[in-house]
């Protein structure tokens, strides 16, 4: 018993790591992987619903000619109903990637609709 507190007290005099500290790297590394990975998701499904956005925009600029008046009347409609639709798919989805990654959320998330009573300590 007297061995091992001597041993503690030289591990933390020369700075080297304990089971303790060892522990809360690897915690923190799980959850910097978990917060890395829906940041990724968040921003792929971002990017994939804002394209055809973009691509109006972008025809739009380029070719004075793109009006709803046009020859390109009907693309243009096509380019707009997929670009609602997917924005509308882009807000609705973060919801569900945040509650499936996101422990803290879900827990609070769970609280508001009444399913736990237990009280979230901030």
């Amino acid at each position: 018993m007297r061995s091992s507190r001597w041993r503690e007290g030289i591990r933390t005099q020369t700075g080297a790591p304990t089971v303790e500290s060892v522990d809360l790297k690897v915690r923190r590394t799980k959850k910097e992987d978990r917060l890395i990975k829906m940041v990724v998701v968040i921003a792929i499904v971002f990017i994939i619903s804002t394209t055809p956005g973009t691509i109006v925009m972008f025809i739009s600029a380029v070719l004075k000619e793109y009006l709803q008046t046009s020859p390109y009347h009907t693309p243009t409609l096509v380019l707009q109903a997929n670009m609602i639709a997917l924005e509308t798919v882009n807000n609705s989805i973060n919801f569900f990637v945040y509650y499936m990654m996101g422990s803290r959320f879900k827990l609070v998330f769970r609280q508001l609709i009444g399913f736990t009573n237990s009280i979230v300590s901030s």
